[in-house]
């Protein structure tokens, strides 16, 4: 699984170990050149339904023609190989647009509780682009949309028009269809469209992976794992305290083998604030919570990991504590018996 913002020099590969149990996990990364890939963070293990997750990440250049491979030793080993390959742009047709559909923006989900779409139509003549018209399927009668002046960068023409919604009637549409007509053209419509909606709807379950230990680095890296879900699209956003809702860096979804979906996002906090033990936490909305505003909350922080730890901990020495009492009381035992047979040869003999 690959990630990384928009433009960023570097991409952050995530290679995710789940459904094994003991804990004791190693995973290793090769390039193609064969050789290991030595900067990577590996979180520990986190139990869920009687198994077991982790993940190890490592950033690479996202310019570079290489693939990666991930060895996950349990045992058995599982190897996966995930590739990165630069792509020249396809030109533009000189004569049409190309029309680009957005999924809702997530902190409108989160923080207005409203589905926004934006329906792209860019082009080289600013004639096309004026021209093309745009209709929005289905229109509920609460929803609005607005269309965008045409602006102009670097030869390319674009406008934009923005479909909201209500949230829940987005996770209860179905599908959301943007049409582009072009004007005195006779190609048909462009269509596009996005759903959130599908067969058989499955809650997701949300975990936290906190750093292995601290360093001298000025932020801590967290990792919110979303797992068994259906349909495929989740939103995902982060809160530190009491503060604003902020993005981290999300996957794409990932199919699994048991018919449902995960993404894996992850957030950089200050390491003084995580060091203060500011409660952080990942907010997860799906379509199988579409009747209730509220999101799917996991919050961990640095002190609450290190009163799991201590408790674990605590739990091995009463466990010693009464090995060894039940130790001391057996030898003791054994000691008194040894003596009694011993005193009890000697009478005899006499």
């Amino acid at each position: 699984m690959a990630c990384g913002p928009k433009g960023s020099e570097y991409l952050t590969l995530a290679c995710i170990a789940s459904g094994f149990s003991p804990p004791h996990v190693t995973i290793e990364w090769k390039g193609t050149s064969g050789r290991s890939v030595s900067v990577v963070t590996q979180y520990p293990a986190v139990q869920s339904h009687g198994s077991y997750t982790s993940i190890s990440l490592v950033s690479v250049k996202a310019a570079e023609r290489e693939s990666y491979s991930c060895s996950v030793n349990n045992p058995p080993s599982e190897k996966k190989e995930v590739s990165f390959n630069k792509t020249a742009d396809r030109p533009l047709d000189q004569s049409s647009v190309e029309v680009t559909l957005n999924p809702p923006k997530v902190r409108e989900l989160f923080i207005n509780s409203q589905a926004v779409l934006d329906c792209i139509v860019t082009g080289t003549e600013r004639a096309a682009v004026e021209g093309a018209d745009v209709t929005w399927k289905p229109i509920t009668k609460d929803a609005t949309h607005q269309e965008s002046q045409v602006t102009e960068y670097k030869g390319l023409f674009r406008k934009t028009s923005t479909l909201t919604l209500k949230q829940e009637h987005w996770f209860t549409e179905g599908k959301v269809q943007c049409s582009v007509k072009q004007k005195n053209s006779e190609k048909p419509a462009i269509e596009k469209s996005v759903s959130p909606n599908d067969e058989g709807l499955k809650v997701p379950t949300v975990v936290i992976n906190t750093p292995p230990e601290e360093g001298s680095s000025e932020f801590v890296t967290l990792v919110c794992v979303v797992t068994g879900f259906t349909p495929r699209d989740v939103y995902v956003m982060w809160t530190v305290g009491n503060r604003s809702y902020e993005e981290g860096i999300t996957s794409e979804p990932v199919w699994s083998d048991e018919g449902t979906f995960s993404v894996t996002s992850l957030f950089k906090v200050r390491a003084e604030t995580w060091k203060s033990n500011s409660k952080v936490t990942c907010n997860v909305k799906h379509a199988s919570k579409a009747k209730d505003t509220a999101p799917i909350t996991k919050s961990v922080s640095r002190a609450t990991e290190t009163l799991n730890y201590n408790k674990e901990g605590e739990e091995e020495d009463e466990l010693g504590s009464l090995w060894s009492t039940t130790s001391s009381f057996i030898i003791l035992f054994l000691c008194t018996l040894i003596y009694s047979i011993f005193i009890s040869l000697i009478k005899m003999k006499q």
